[in-house]
């Protein structure tokens, strides 16, 4: 565990298992019962102490049996191999928890029974709207689509929530669908395409 401090902000890509609007990140409970989900980071600009970190792409893994609270859960973290020595080394201790800080990586960490280390390996991130995907070839793909009204069917429709916990993931979000969320290999594997899914710009301020 450090106390160096770190802060970033990025554009963030959210998906999961729940169904449309992710009650877990507003009242508490999944919707089906577990929560598994991909979730992708692009830092458009951030440091560790005096490692730059612009421009580092990140994904995570992640599930757990029940509620994220309940524990036992899951987490794999893929960090882009373009990342120098110094920036895979700030990179782990932020995602893992052990740098503490602003963010949900500190709270989830407390909530894991396995976490496997960083893998550092290609990663393919693009931030556009709801046409957003990432990928980690041969692990994971996730594509977004735009979120299509239930009531009335309107395509594409622009919803943007405000959490009402804000700062541990994100305080707003436009609300999404995957078109494709599936994850084949490093211990995990769960399709979960046609769910919920958000997109945003999340900042972790030091603290």
């Amino acid at each position: 565990m450090t106390d160096i401090k770190w802060a970033f902000t990025a554009d963030y890509l959210e998906t999961c298992s729940c169904t449309h609007a992710c009650p877990c990140n507003f009242v508490g409970f999944p919707s089906d019962g577990i929560c598994e989900a991909l979730v992708a980071y692009h830092i458009r600009s951030g440091k560790y102490d005096e490692v730059a970190l612009d421009d580092m792409d990140l994904v995570i893994a992640w599930a757990w049996p029940n509620s994220i609270h309940e524990g036992n859960g899951t987490a794999a973290f893929f960090i882009t191999d373009h990342a120098s020595p110094d920036q895979r080394q700030a990179l782990s201790e932020i995602v893992t928890g052990r740098a503490r800080g602003k963010g949900p990586f500190a709270v989830f960490a407390t909530t894991y029974t396995t976490m496997h280390e960083p893998k550092f390996v290609p990663v393919e991130i693009v931030v556009d709207g709801f046409n957003s995907y990432f990928s980690v070839p041969g692990i994971l793909d996730v594509v977004l689509q735009g979120f299509t009204d239930p009531v009335d069917g309107t395509p594409g429709n622009p919803k943007k929530l405000v959490n009402d916990r804000p700062g541990l993931i994100f305080d707003w979000a436009y609300v999404a669908m995957t078109k494709i969320m599936k994850i084949f290999a490093n211990g995990l594997k769960f399709d979960h395409s046609g769910r919920n899914a958000f997109h945003t710009v999340v900042e972790y301020a030091e603290v």
